[in-house]
């Protein structure tokens, strides 16, 4: 991120022959965890080793207060190579749009969880669910 409050972000590519032609750019917003922008960016033909800066300021929801807003770009592969379908994701980032929020309810209360240890696994379990790990193989 070059500068949050104007929206600007700093791509680089980092490869050493090849322009950023190929992948589709991804831009996403998360607004406490939850995805609320999704939206493909228009083509890069950024040429190998080279950089520049874009605006995703029109992208940029109005941010409400006590929340926190995430950024993610990522840059997956526009078609299918012999090593990985179209799609596969190539690179990402994620960076924040806001400083991390108070606290909403510090004081909500969670059900208690209990821990047992056999010779074999682990056993955590709580109101509505048991889970049992084997020491040897996991899950």
């Amino acid at each position: 991120m070059v500068d949050v409050s104007k929206g600007l972000v700093k791509i680089r590519n980092r490869h050493a022959v090849k322009s950023l032609g190929d992948y589709t750019a991804m831009f996403f917003i998360r607004e406490d965890g939850n995805i609320i922008i999704n939206i493909d960016l228009p083509d890069f033909y950024l040429a190998a080793g080279k950089d520049t800066v874009i605006s995703i300021k029109s992208y940029l929801p109005e941010m409400k207060a006590d929340y926190e807003y995430l950024a993610d770009i990522r840059f997956s592969l526009n078609v299918a190579k012999p090593w990985a379908e179209k799609g596969h994701e190539i690179a990402a980032a994620q960076f924040a749009l806001t400083d991390i929020p108070n606290i909403k309810n510090p004081h909500v209360k969670y059900p208690l969880l209990s821990m047992e240890e056999d010779d074999a696994n682990y056993i955590l379990s709580g109101n509505d669910f048991r889970l049992t790990i084997n020491k040897s193989h996991g899950i």
